[in-house]
């Protein structure tokens, strides 16, 4: 007796089985199970992992689930085994894309402290204005890589979205970066 798709873990065997008999119903049906067990999971992580919101983690999930569809059913997907990693990455490329698409300097979302003196407050919001435009003079791919960077991504993520070498080398950049930046800033960084 098979269990609803709702109870059961995708199997690549279905899906091998579907690609190399070129049985598209067959695929389709393997390929809905798989689809429902990755669905949540990579919302979640998108959520949580890349700061998206539920909506738009959503709608890339899906289409990185689509793509991977279409690249399994095309043969395109070396290793079945390794489906949900390439279904990882495939995602991991999408979100990269839509970042590369939003504005580079977020809308200021931060809280002016309270208490102290009087002047504080305007002290601040001048620090903050030098700073933006410091930042803002820098190339775009420091603004990237140091915006990514804050947001939470590892250096090897940060390797792969803009396509350093390695992590080490998505590293020194960012140092590169920091270090124009401070330069940049001189003494008014202290």
């Amino acid at each position: 007796m098979r269990l609803p798709w709702s109870y059961r873990r995708w199997d690549v065997q279905e899906i091998a089985k579907a690609i190399s008999l070129r049985d598209k119903k067959a695929f389709d049906a393997a390929y809905q199970v798989y689809y429902q067990y990755q669905f949540s999971r990579l919302v979640a992580w998108a959520t949580k992992g890349h700061k998206l919101s539920e909506k738009e983690a959503e709608d890339l999930v899906q289409d990185s689930l689509i793509r991977t569809m279409e690249s399994a059913w095309f043969q395109e997907v070396r290793d079945l085994l390794k489906l949900e990693a390439f279904t990882r990455q495939v995602l991991r490329r999408r979100i990269a894309d839509y970042f590369k698409g939003k504005p580079i300097v977020p809308i200021r979302d931060f809280e002016v402290p309270e208490g102290g003196e009087e002047g504080q407050k305007a002290r601040f919001e001048e620090r903050f204005e030098q700073a933006l435009g410091f930042f803002n003079r820098l190339g775009e791919k420091c603004q990237r890589i140091l915006l990514m960077r804050t947001r939470g991504y590892s250096m090897q993520e940060i390797a792969v979205e803009l396509a350093y070498s390695s992590a080490d080398v998505a590293k020194k950049t960012k140092e590169r970066c920091m270090k124009k930046l401070a330069e940049m800033m001189g003494p008014s960084a202290t």
